[in-house]
C-alpha cells in the first residue's frame, strides 16, 4: 500500500481520537456501575466513610485522638446532602481527568513507538527514523501534493526541493519494526511518568480539599497551562495535538480543584478527645519526623581507611526530598558495589602496562617516603576558588603528532553537527600549534584556543607528557568539565551526562579500559586502597568531573601524573584520577560495562586464493567503544587507529554514504555480559597494532557477540567525520599484504 498524506493523517488521527473515546468512555462507564468507585469518591475526596456514617463497623481501637465517627449525625446527615451532588460533579472530573490522563498515555505510546510524526523545517536534521514528508505552503492546511514529497533520512539535514515561500514539512513514518526493547521501555517510562505527575497532582489537589491552598494551586494551573496554549498558539511555536492535550488536561485539573472547593461542606471541627492523653510516638515508622530523617544522605562505609584525606565525601544536594532521594539512591548503589568487591590476585590478564615487574620492586623505606611526600602535597593544595570557575563545557588539547590537530578540528565539527552547544577549550603548550592549526580550531563556533605558558605549568610538561590533561581540566574556565581526547568521537550530542543523577550527586564519571591490575604493584601499599578484582583500570579518553566537588584528587591526579614514581607504576594519566579519588576516598561513579572493540575482519597476504576453504578472518580492533551510565553507546575512541589512519580500506556497498569512503569501522565485538576478570588482548602483527577479545573457557568469560558497526552506529556519521576529516589515504601496509573482508550480516 502506498501511503499518502490523506491515508497518513487518516491513521495517525483516527486511531488517536479512536484510543481517546475507549479510554474516556471505559473510565465513566466503569465509574457509574461500580458502587466500590462512587463510595471512593464520598470516602476519599469528600472525606465521609459511608459505612461509619451509617453506623457499621466499629472501630474500637481507635486510640490516636482522632475523632471516631461511629453514629455521628453530623455526618450522617452530610453524608446524605453529598452522596448525589458529589457523585455526579466531583465523579464527572475524576472520570474525565483519569480518562484524559489515560488516553494521552495511549496516544503518546502509539505515536512514539508505532506511527510517529513530526513538523521540520528546512535545515533541521531528519528525526530517528526515516519518514514520508509532506511539504506544505505558506498556509500550512494542505500539503502541496498528496504524494510523498521527500524521504527524510535519519541524522542528515532535511532538504525541500522546492521554491515555496515559507515551506514547513509534516513527516510521517511506520516505526514499530525499528524499535528496540529499550525504544519501547523509554516510551513506557514516559508514559508511565506522565500518569505518575497528574495522579500526584490530582491526590494533592485531593488532599487540600477545602482550603485556599486548594484555590491557589488550580489558579497557578490554570493560568500556567492555559497560558502556555495561548502562547503557542500565537507565536505558532508548536502544532502538536499531543502537547494541547497535555495543557488541556492541566486546565481541567485546575478546574476540578475550584469545584472541589466549592462543593465540599466545610471542614467540621474535631471533637478534642483524651486531652490528657500523651501524644503519639512522631519517632514511628511513617511519621514525619522519621520520613525527614529517611532522606537524609548518610555517607557510605569506609572499607579502609583512607591514606590520605577525609572520610566519605559526599555533596551537600539541595534541591528537596526527591533531589536527596535520588542522591541516597545512587551512594547505595555506590555501597552496594562496594560491599561486593573481593581482594584481586597477582593477575593482571593481559595488561601491556604490568610487563615491566621489576619496576614494582620498592624498599618498605620507598613506599613510606612515597607515603609522607604524598601527604604533604595533598596538605598543601590550597582551597577551591570559588569565584574562578562557572558553567559546564568540554575541554581537550591538541599537538602535531598523529595529526592530532586534524583529528580534533572533525571530532568538533561532529559535535557541532550533533547540535551540541557546550563552550569548548582547547589547551595546548607553547609551541606545540602552529597559527595555522590555531585558526582551524578556532574557526568552529564557540571554541577557544588556550595555550600553557607559565613556568611552573611548563616544567610538569617536562616530567611527563600526560601533564596537559589534568592541567588543562584545572585550568579551564569551566566548573563541570567533560574532558576528550582529540581522537575521541561522540556519536550524541553528550551534554545530557552533565544532568544524570551519577554525576550531580557524585563528583565525576569515569570509564573503564580493557585491563585489570595486580596486587602486586605497589601503587596500592603507596595509597593504602584495596585492590579489588571488579575494578578494571579507567580509560581517561573521557572523564566527567565537578572540580568544585573534586578539587583535592583533581589536584592529586596532577601530582601522580608529573611524579616520576608513580609515572613508573602507572601508564600515563589513564589510571591517576580514580586511584587519586579513591585515595581521597572522595566518592565517583564508574561506569561498569565493559567496553566493546569496533574494528575490521581480514586475511593475510597469499590467503586470498584460500578464501572458500574456510581460510579464518583475523579481527583487528582499533577503536575503544564506551557506553553512557544507561549502557548506550556514546564514545568511540580511536587509541589504535590514529597510528595507521592513512592505511587504504574498501568501500561498504551497502551504505551509499560510505561508497567514496576508506572506513576502518565494520564489525563492532562486545562481551555479551560484563564480568571481573575479562580481559582483552593487544598485538602488533601484520605491520600494525589490533586489540581482541580474550575467548576461553574460565568462568569469567562471557559469549563474544559480533555486529555490523552500522547497524549501531550510523553510517551518516561516519561519512561526515571524513568528511570533515578531509585526510588522503594511502596504501598502508602493501597493497597485497591484507584483504579486508565484509561479512554477509542478512544471512
Amino acid at each position: 500500500m502506498e501511503w499518502t498524506y490523506l491515508t497518513y493523517t487518516i491513521a495517525d488521527y483516527g486511531i488517536s481520537i479512536g484510543l481517546v473515546l475507549v479510554c474516556i468512555i471505559g473510565v465513566f462507564v466503569t465509574f457509574f456501575n461500580s458502587k466500590a468507585g462512587q463510595e471512593f469518591i464520598v470516602e476519599r475526596v469528600i472525606g465521609v466513610n459511608p459505612s461509619k456514617a451509617h453506623g457499621h463497623g466499629h472501630d474500637h481501637g481507635n486510640d490516636d485522638g482522632q475523632n471516631n465517627t461511629d453514629n455521628d449525625p453530623t455526618l450522617q446527615q452530610s453524608y446524605a446532602q453529598m452522596k448525589e451532588k458529589s457523585i455526579f460533579y466531583i465523579g464527572i472530573f475524576c472520570c474525565l481527568l483519569g480518562g484524559m490522563t489515560l488516553s494521552i498515555t495511549a496516544v503518546l505510546i502509539f505515536q512514539g513507538a508505532f506511527l510517529a510524526s513530526d513538523r521540520i523545517l528546512p535545515g533541521d536534521d531528519c528525526p530517528e527514523y526515516k519518514r514520508d514528508c509532506f511539504i506544505f505552503g505558506a498556509s500550512g492546511i494542505v500539503p502541496i501534493k498528496n504524494n510523498v514529497s521527500f524521504y527524510c533520512e535519519p541524522l542528515i539535514k532535511a532538504e525541500f526541493g522546492e521554491n515555496i515561500t515559507n515551506p514547513t514539512a509534516w513527516c510521517f513514518g511506520w516505526i514499530i519494526a525499528e524499535q528496540t526493547t529499550k525504544s519501547v521501555l523509554d516510551q513506557l517510562g514516559i508514559a508511565i511518568a506522565l500518569i505518575g505527575f497528574f495522579t500526584t497532582m490530582l491526590a494533592v489537589v485531593i488532599y487540600l480539599g477545602k482550603c485556599k491552598k486548594t484555590v491557589v494551586l488550580s489558579i497557578i494551573f490554570i493560568v500556567s497551562c492555559g497560558g502556555a496554549i495561548i502562547g503557542l498558539l500565537v507565536t505558532k511555536t508548536s502544532f502538536a495535538p499531543l502537547t494541547y492535550a497535555i495543557l488541556a488536561l492541566g486546565v481541567v485539573l485546575g478546574i476540578f480543584g475550584i469545584v472541589l472547593f466549592v462543593i465540599l461542606p466545610p471542614k467540621p471541627v474535631k471533637k478534642k478527645r483524651n486531652e490528657g492523653k500523651v501524644a503519639p510516638n512522631t519517632n514511628r515508622p511513617g511519621a514525619d519526623a522519621d520520613s525527614n530523617l529517611s532522606y537524609q544522605m548518610q555517607p557510605g562505609p569506609t572499607y579502609a581507611k583512607p591514606a590520605f584525606g577525609p572520610a566519605k565525601v559526599v555533596p551537600n544536594c539541595s534541591g528537596g526530598s526527591l533531589a536527596t532521594h535520588q542522591s541516597k539512591l545512587v551512594n547505595k548503589i555506590v555501597r552496594k558495589e562496594e560491599l561486593g568487591y573481593i581482594p584481586c590476585t597477582s593477575d593482571a590478564g593481559n595488561s601491556p602496562f604490568a610487563t615491566h615487574r621489576e619496576k614494582w620492586l620498592l624498599s618498605n623505606k620507598s613506599i613510606v617516603e612515597a607515603q609522607l611526600k604524598l601527604k604533604s602535597f595533598v596538605a598543601s593544595i590550597p582551597s577551591y576558588p570559588t569565584h574562578k570557575y562557572s558553567g559546564s563545557g568540554i575541554v581537550s588539547s591538541a599537538h602535531n603528532g598523529y595529526d592530532s590537530c586534524k583529528r580534533l578540528v572533525s571530532s568538533l565539527k561532529i559535535l557541532r553537527w550533533l547540535s551540541c552547544k557546550l563552550p569548548i577549550e582547547i589547551f595546548s603548550f607553547r609551541g606545540e600549534l602552529t597559527p595555522h592549526q590555531i585558526l582551524m580550531l578556532t574557526e568552529i563556533p564557540d571554541v577557544k584556543s588556550v595555550i600553557i605558558d607559565d613556568k611552573e605549568s611548563l616544567t610538569d610538561r617536562g616530567h611527563s607528557q600526560y601533564a596537559i590533561k589534568p592541567l588543562a581540566i584545572l585550568k579551564s574556565r569551566f566548573e563541570h568539565v567533560l574532558w576528550l581526547d582529540s581522537d575521541n568521537i561522540p556519536v550524541r550530542d553528550p551534554t545530557y551526562l552533565f544532568d544524570l543523577p551519577q554525576y550531580k550527586y557524585l563528583t565525576a564519571i569515569f570509564w573503564p579500559d580493557f585491563w585489570f591490575t595486580s596486587i602486586d604493584n605497589p601503587v596500592w601499599r603507596i595509597l593504602n586502597i584495596p585492590c579489588r578484582i571488579q575494578d578494571y583500570e579507567q580509560e581517561s579518553g573521557q572523564i566527567l568531573i565537578n572540580k568544585k566537588s573534586a578539587w583535592k584528587p583533581l589536584n592529586m591526579a596532577l601530582y601522580m601524573t608529573t611524579d616520576k614514581l608513580f609515572q613508573t607504576l602507572l601508564y600515563g594519566d589513564k589510571d591517576t584520577f580514580r586511584l587519586s579519588w579513591r585515595a581521597l576516598n572522595v566518592s565517583f561513579y564508574f561506569v561498569r560495562k565493559y567496553l566493546a572493540i569496533g574494528g575490521f575482519e581480514y586475511i593475510r597476504k597469499g590467503e586470498q586464493d584460500n578464501r572458500l576453504s574456510n581460510t579464518p578472518l583475523r579481527f583487528c580492533g582499533h577503536t575503544m567503544i564506551q557506553h553512557d551510565p544507561n549502557g548506550t553507546i556514546l564514545f568511540l575512541h580511536m587509541n589504535l587507529l590514529k597510528g595507521y589512519f592513512y592505511m587504504k580500506f574498501p568501500h561498504n556497498p551497502q551504505y551509499p554514504q560510505l561508497l567514496n569512503t576508506s572506513n576502518p569501522w565494520r564489525i563492532i565485538r562486545q562481551y555479551s555480559e560484563t564480568k571481573p576478570r575479562l580481559r582483552a588482548i593487544l598485538e602488533n602483527r601484520d605491520g600494525f597494532g589490533c586489540t581482541d577479545l580474550s575467548k576461553g573457557e574460565h568462568e569469567y568469560y562471557s559469549p563474544i557477540i559480533d555486529v555490523d558497526y552500522h547497524s549501531i552506529v550510523s553510517a551518516n556519521l561516519t561519512a561526515k567525520y571524513f568528511e570533515f576529516l578531509n585526510m588522503n589515504s594511502q596504501l598502508f601496509p602493501e597493497p597485497s599484504a591484507i584483504q579486508v573482508i565484509d561479512r554477509n550480516w542478512t544471512q
